[in-house]
């Protein structure tokens, strides 16, 4: 369980990120790039190694990033501007630039993909969503660590009664 002051902490730390981080760009957007603010010194985006389409903007309400770098995990949740197939093919074409390998794709009213990333030991799920404006799409990418396949530990069992 997160305090209270810790959640606001968070999510004042994610309003100043989400701040910096929705600028809009001309093209395809490598999460890990930098922001050059008016000091020049480098504001990075603790979302490395995912691809984010131009115009994205985050959620923070409904965002939580634990970690940084290419080692992150948690949600990331955010608008786009553009359709939902727009989103979804970007995803899948700009994803695998990153080291990431698709699992799964699914097109349906709601669009689903899967990605896994061998070097970072990761999986991202992503859930694409026409938004209720006109071209406005929103996205919630999960990112977790992988597991390894096998089942998980049997539990002891009780010792019996007697």
């Amino acid at each position: 369980m997160v305090s209270a002051a810790g959640a606001r902490a968070l999510a004042l730390a994610l309003a100043a990120i989400a701040t910096a981080c929705t600028t809009p760009r001309s093209g395809p957007t490598d999460a890990s790039a930098a922001a050059a603010p008016a000091d020049s010194a480098k504001l990075e985006i603790p979302v490395a190694g995912t691809a984010l389409p131009a115009g994205y903007r985050i959620d923070t309400s409904h965002s939580l990033i634990l970690g940084d770098g290419n080692a992150w995990t948690g949600r990331l949740a955010y608008t786009a501007g553009g359709t939902a197939d727009d989103v979804f093919d970007f995803l899948r074409r700009e994803m695998p630039k990153f080291g990431w390998t698709e699992t799964y794709a699914v097109r349906s009213e709601v669009d689903l993909l899967g990605f896994s990333s061998e070097p970072t030991a990761r999986v991202a799920n992503i859930r694409i969503e026409r938004g209720s404006v006109l071209d406005s799409t929103r996205v919630e990418m999960i990112v977790s660590p992988a597991t390894s396949g096998k089942a998980p530990p049997a539990r002891p069992k009780p010792a019996a009664s007697r």
